[in-house]
């Protein structure tokens, strides 16, 4: 059911640049949500794309992800993680930065940083390295989680 209904929200068109398309993307997403399956997190990941041209429904995405109790958000983020890195850099980065700016969702991220794969450790070392060259005051937030991530290895 629930690969049924994420492929209806791919499927769903942008015809117009209408409130339509927005309205009809928005109630597919809360249709998914009303699931309650935490296995959706990582297939919503999936789903979002950095070329995508409507900002406000990836940020839809990511609040209805962040619904979900820390510890299913950051396991179900962890599956998704280096096809997520590699597809959609950008939106990786907004959704690492919203968990590094919530203490509590950071705690629960940075306990679970020793269950990453080889490959999940690299594709999140490969990211918040490329954050941290954004800038001081990224640089400043991040840099203690990339230090946290390379001593949980």
């Amino acid at each position: 059911m629930l690969d049924k209904l994420i492929n209806e929200l791919i499927e769903i068109e942008p015809k117009t640049r209408d409130e339509s398309y927005v309205l009809k993307f928005e109630n597919k997403l809360e249709e998914i949500f009303s699931t309650g399956n935490p296995a959706m997190i990582s297939k919503l990941l999936d789903v979002m794309d950095d070329k995508f041209e409507f900002d406000e429904l990836m940020f839809s995405i990511i609040h209805t992800i962040e619904s979900f109790d820390d510890f299913t958000y950051i396991q179900e983020l962890f599956i998704s993680l280096p096809e997520f890195v590699l597809k959609s850099p950008r939106w990786a980065s907004i959704i690492v930065m919203r968990i590094i700016n919530s203490p509590k969702t950071l705690d629960v991220f940075l306990e679970s940083l020793e269950i990453l794969s080889l490959k999940k450790r690299k594709a999140l070392i490969l990211l918040l390295t490329s954050m941290a060259k954004r800038g001081d005051e990224i640089a400043k937030k991040v840099n203690p989680v990339l230090s946290e991530l390379k001593k949980s290895g």
